[in-house]
């Protein structure tokens, strides 16, 4: 609980300070979310976010974090500086093929299409120099090491847990969640009917089940085994 609290409110904080600066001082706000550090923190989170939201499948809500912080990045730079719709295309465009490949394509190759487009959109609003490649590769390092203790310290939280397990319950083809015991479920074999990044459904003669992987991305049709059930989830590996 607590690695989530701090979580948040480093998020609510750095997309707070920025907001609150433009509504009172548009000067102080350009100098502030130009200048260099406060650049690189947005970068952070920005990728933060969209790893979180890979990591979840798209139950976090990274995407929106993502969003708001190139509305402010962006939005800041063409009120101040004329920018050019080329980084916007690129950001949000960016954005949308990692939401796409997350929700539909399940295929990996937008999602690293996206995330080019999105770097590339942000290194054009720092200025397209070689400052704006320090920023973000300082950024991408500095978000290596954070996710690195992200995804080391939360899997145990109670509320992450939540997020990373929750399957949004619906009777469309089928994919209904069960709340009775699962442990008869335990040592089994089944096939993935949905990619798992990590969360996914599985077919287990012919029971389709809220999944989690236990090692992270497991591809469509690919045989998995149950190795324990946590909450109502069963946990799986490539069999």
């Amino acid at each position: 609980m607590k690695n989530l609290k701090v979580l948040l409110a480093f998020f609510i904080s750095a997309f707070m300070l920025p907001c609150t600066v433009l509504a009172s001082d548009g000067g102080v706000a350009a100098s502030i979310i130009k200048d260099p550090v406060v650049d690189t923190l947005f970068s952070i989170i920005i990728i933060l976010s969209i790893v979180i939201e890979i990591k979840t499948a798209g139950f976090s809500g990274g995407s929106l974090i993502a969003i708001l912080a190139g509305l402010i990045l962006i939005g800041t730079n063409w009120y101040y500086e004329g920018g050019q719709s080329l980084e916007f295309a690129l950001y949000f465009g960016g954005i949308a093929l990692i939401i796409l490949d997350i929700l539909v394509m399940y295929t990996g190759i937008f999602i690293g299409a996206g995330f080019i487009a999105v770097m590339a959109g942000l290194f054009f609003t720092f200025g397209g120099n070689m400052t704006a490649l320090y920023i973000l590769l300082f950024a991408v390092l500095a978000s290596c090491v954070g996710a690195y203790f992200l995804f080391k310290y939360l899997p145990d939280n109670h509320i992450w847990q939540k997020i990373t397990l929750h399957a949004r319950q619906t009777n469309k083809e089928g994919y209904l969640s069960s709340s009775k015991d699962l442990s008869s479920f335990e040592g089994k074999s089944g096939i993935s009917v949905s990619t798992l990044r990590p969360t996914g459904k599985i077919s287990i003669d012919g029971d389709i089940k809220d999944a989690i992987s236990e090692n992270g991305y497991i591809e469509k049709n690919c045989e998995v085994r149950v190795v324990k059930v946590e909450n109502n989830y069963l946990i799986v590996r490539k069999a």
